[in-house]
This record gives C-alpha cells, structure tokens and sequence, in this order.
C-alpha cells in the first residue's frame, strides 16, 4: 500500500528537536518553526528546524517504496 507506513522517506523521530517517537517525514529539509519562550525580562523567540509529522495511513505525491520492507508495529 503506498502510506506513508510504507515510504522510505518516513520514520519515527526518537531523537532531536521532535523526538515525540511520532512518525516524520524526512523527503524534503525540516523547516524552520518560531516558538516563543519565556524569559525573565519577557519572552524571546527561538527557532526551531522541524520534520512534517505524517500518521501511518498519509499519503502524499512523493511515495517512495522501501527498498527492503518490513513490518511497523509502531501503534
């Protein structure tokens, strides 16, 4: 089935910024997301580089097969 489940440009982000164990996308560079957080003069902005979040059964025009499949049991 062409998912994102399935896509060699998915894969579950378990280190970084993210590492929400959630699955991203890595087809294209992360980009660049502003947060803001507080400080004790007030509040500054910092930016933060981001991969698209995708769920299992996304798809996209980008699919790219996995070169040796195998079966996710990530739910």
């Amino acid at each position: 089935m062409s998912t994102c489940n399935s896509c060699i440009h998915s894969t579950i982000d378990l280190q970084g910024e993210q590492a929400s164990g959630g699955m991203v996308c890595r087809r294209y560079p992360p980009i660049a997301v502003p947060v803001t957080v507080p400080t004790a003069t007030g509040v500054t902005v910092q930016i933060h580089s981001v991969f698209p979040p995708v769920k299992d059964g996304s798809r996209c025009g980008e699919f790219e097969a996995m070169r040796n499949p195998t079966v996710r049991d990530d739910h």
